[in-house]
């Protein structure tokens, strides 16, 4: 991890402004493929995902070495709110799959299904969904052995 990275992991937005400011890569790597967005993502940094993904520069759909996007983490967080921000650009697949074949509608499922954070994941995630919720749900339930 460098600088950016860690400002968008604890949220610091003055932090994170002043290193863009300075020419910092906003989609730089760290050794998994982690990029700022997807630490911001996965911290459930609203503010600072809002900031990053107002960029046009940004890589809003990037996979790390798991095959995980940052929809794909806010699915699985319950961050409504970092799905629908997400949600709303042309460049971010509603369901891209992981290793294992789990999408973010999958995990809004799962959510949903165990009563976790937000009722209506199902709803949010599949507003762009490929997959139907019946379908999402019912994958949701089975168990990988």
């Amino acid at each position: 991890m460098i600088g950016v990275h860690l400002a968008t992991y604890f949220g610091l937005k003055e932090a994170i402004i002043a290193l863009l400011k300075n020419r910092n890569d906003q989609d730089c790597r760290d050794t998994y493929g982690r990029t700022p967005l997807w630490w911001a993502v996965r911290e459930g940094h609203e503010a600072v995902v809002k900031l990053l993904q107002e960029r046009d520069d940004i890589a809003a759909d990037s996979k790390d070495e798991y095959g995980w996007t940052p929809l794909w983490w806010a699915a699985r967080g319950g961050y409504e709110a970092v799905v629908k921000l997400l949600l709303e650009r042309d460049n971010v697949a509603a369901d891209p799959k992981d290793e294992y074949g789990r999408t973010p509608l999958w995990w809004a499922a799962v959510r949903r299904l165990k009563g976790r954070r937000w009722s209506n994941a199902a709803v949010v995630c599949g507003s762009k969904r490929t997959q139907s919720g019946r379908e999402a749900a019912a994958g949701a339930g089975r168990r990988r052995r």
